[in-house]
């Protein structure tokens, strides 16, 4: 198992968990996380280690979910 893989063992129920409790939705907590995921990987090297990994990893998910929820409001408004 490489790093990316036991970080994600180690953090996807955080992160999920995390969602599932700002969503109430399941299915977009799973998405949500899978992109939080995959924009960690993306920009890992932004991480300066001056929190944990998770504490990175769930502002990433809440900052995708504030995302969500501004483009489901545009997406009302048209």
């Amino acid at each position: 198992m490489n790093n990316l893989d036991k970080i994600y063992e180690e953090n996807f129920q955080i992160v999920y968990k995390y969602l599932l409790f700002l969503t109430y939705n399941e299915d977009l907590a799973e998405e949500l996380t899978q992109e939080t995921f995959y924009r960690a990987i993306k920009n890992i090297n932004n991480f300066k280690e001056k929190s944990k990994l998770s504490t990175w990893l769930c502002a990433i998910a809440k900052n995708l979910w504030i995302e969500e929820i501004r483009r489901n409001k545009k997406q009302t408004r048209t």
